[in-house]
């Protein structure tokens, strides 16, 4: 059997049918033949590889330019580009990569002995700073009244974290200050507590145990829910832009490139080490983002400055009305 069909082999390999170009007309299969040696295999993993990134490259070449990679879109073309979805993916996964980096990477989780100390002239500096911190933890640590009151808003599991949080001084401490604001709490017999607040205790009880596992959590809604809230916010702009006569699915297109360049340029300054660079660098990317998405706008439906601004801040203000209902159901899906 030849390596790969040509020319000399008129019809398709998968359903005999004439195949006059690399692809067959009818199934679609490429003229390909992988019943041969491993090495030309390999040869042709690394030519559609190369085909991918060269996509991508083109993909991100156009995206960078405000607008113009949705407007192909809506010129059908396609086929030089990644699609829309396969783009806020990887957008999506970079994004949370660095986030996850920034906040998460450095995280120490050991404690420190209290025992070490360093010799320093004129006394034990450490061990007295060591003892001073002792005496302010102790004097923030919730009473025990407070706690029991505290518990009988909570149910068993969350009783549980509370109390390993006041196993730890450091973390009894911050709850105790929490407690001193409250004022008086008075126990309270079951069913006596109202969703709300029982959620507000327990989210805080959750940050407080696990402070890194709460945001790891917290950030995996997020991404659903902003991936769920992609075909509102195409609404948005189908309802802002109904003149323009446009086809909801592109305003959906809009929207999934807008939001993948968002996610791309908000992780730039999420990989820089933190300091002033990186907070200059976050301050550029925030600038850039609000410029790219007028002028996206602008191209996009073609409209001048003015009426491109209003109808932003338009968007902007119903955005909210979504983004906000999305950010607490984020954090009610951690309890």
């Amino acid at each position: 059997m030849p390596d790969s069909a040509s020319d000399s082999t008129p019809t398709c390999l998968n359903c005999g049918r004439p195949r006059g170009e690399r692809f067959c007309g009818y199934c679609g299969q490429n003229d390909r033949n992988y019943i041969r040696s491993a090495w030309s295999v390999a040869g042709d993993f690394l030519r559609e590889t190369l085909e991918i990134d060269s996509k991508l490259l083109r993909t991100l070449k156009l995206l960078v330019r405000p607008g113009r990679l949705s407007a192909e879109f809506s010129r059908n073309h396609r086929a030089s580009f990644m699609s829309p979805v396969r783009m806020y993916l990887f957008a999506t996964i970079l994004y949370f990569f660095a986030f996850a980096r920034a906040f998460f990477g450095g995280v120490d989780t050991g404690a420190i002995d209290p025992s070490l100390s360093f010799s320093v002239t004129g006394g034990n500096l450490a061990g007295d700073s060591v003892d001073a911190a002792g005496a302010v933890l102790d004097n923030l640590a919730p009473e025990q009244a407070q706690v029991d009151a505290l518990k009988t808003r909570l149910e068993p599991r969350y009783q549980q974290k509370l109390d390993d949080i006041l196993s730890r001084p450091e973390e009894a401490a911050g709850v105790g200050t929490i407690l001193a604001f409250s004022g008086d709490m008075e126990p309270r017999a079951p069913g006596e507590t109202g969703w709300l607040e029982k959620a507000l205790w327990s989210l805080m009880i959750d940050f407080a145990h696990d402070p890194v596992f709460f945001m790891e959590r917290v950030v995996g809604n997020l991404s659903v829910s902003f991936l769920c809230l992609l075909p509102f916010q195409a609404l948005v702009f189908a309802i802002i832009q109904f003149r323009k006569k446009r086809y909801f699915v592109e305003h959906l297109v809009f929207q999934i490139h807008l939001q993948t360049f968002c996610l791309l340029a908000s992780a730039i300054p999420l990989l820089l080490p933190a300091g002033a660079i990186a907070n200059l660098v976050w301050l550029a990317t925030s600038v850039w983002m609000l410029y790219y998405t007028l002028a996206a706008m602008r191209h996009f439906y073609r409209d001048g400055w003015i009426w491109t601004a209003i109808k932003g801040i338009c968007a902007l203000i119903l955005y909210s009305s979504l983004l906000i209902p999305a950010f607490i159901g984020a954090v009610a899906l951690t309890l």
